[in-house]
């Protein structure tokens, strides 16, 4: 989610720490940046994602009860609750 939300700031993190610069002139796109014809056919847009991934009611929906069990046995509980993610 933070890639999505706040893509200038962790681009220019990521810059700094591998010694690059944030392109001045970066801008978002608003379609899928996948092309279908490539096996990334259901790819989200900007505004698609931002629906999906913004909506914390989404997080685990497609989720089955075996999944969540692995990820509270498999998954650090400190890292799932500094990032918000309840199961």
């Amino acid at each position: 989610e933070d890639f999505l939300f706040h893509t200038k700031e962790i681009v220019t993190q990521i810059c700094d720490c591998v010694g690059g610069e944030m392109d001045p002139t970066f801008s978002y796109l608003a379609d899928s940046a996948k092309d279908a014809k490539y096996g990334h056919r259901g790819s989200s847009g900007l505004l698609t994602s931002i629906m999906k991934y913004g909506n914390t009611d989404n997080r685990f929906k497609d989720f089955k009860e075996q999944d969540k069990d692995y990820a509270k046995k498999h998954l650090r509980s400190d890292l799932l609750e500094l990032f918000h993610y309840r199961l």
